[in-house]
């Protein structure tokens, strides 16, 4: 009996005197892999910030067409209105 409580505090005490590299080597483990999966995270973000911005250019571009094709119109209304104060009036 004595001989297996000894073996148990000889146990217990070399595993609180490696306790710190155990947890230091399980924490660079979780550090590793939050490190992977932080880059990971890092590389959707970039290429989510580029969509955007390619979505904004051709949101721009397209805001740029509709205002020309706005002025377009205008000019036509313009032009049609002038016409039509050229016709005789009905009746």
């Amino acid at each position: 009996m004595d001989d297996t409580l000894e073996k148990r505090v000889t146990d217990l005490e070399y595993l609180l005197a490696h306790l710190p590299q155990d947890l230091d080597a399980r924490f660079a483990g979780a550090d590793a892999r939050a490190g992977a999966r932080f880059d990971q995270l890092s590389i959707r973000s970039q290429t989510i910030e580029t969509r955007v911005r390619h979505v904004e250019q051709a949101v721009a571009n397209i805001g740029a067409k509709l205002d020309a094709l706005d002025h377009t119109v205008a000019n036509i209304s313009a032009k049609l209105d002038q016409v039509l104060n050229r016709l005789p009036p009905k009746g």
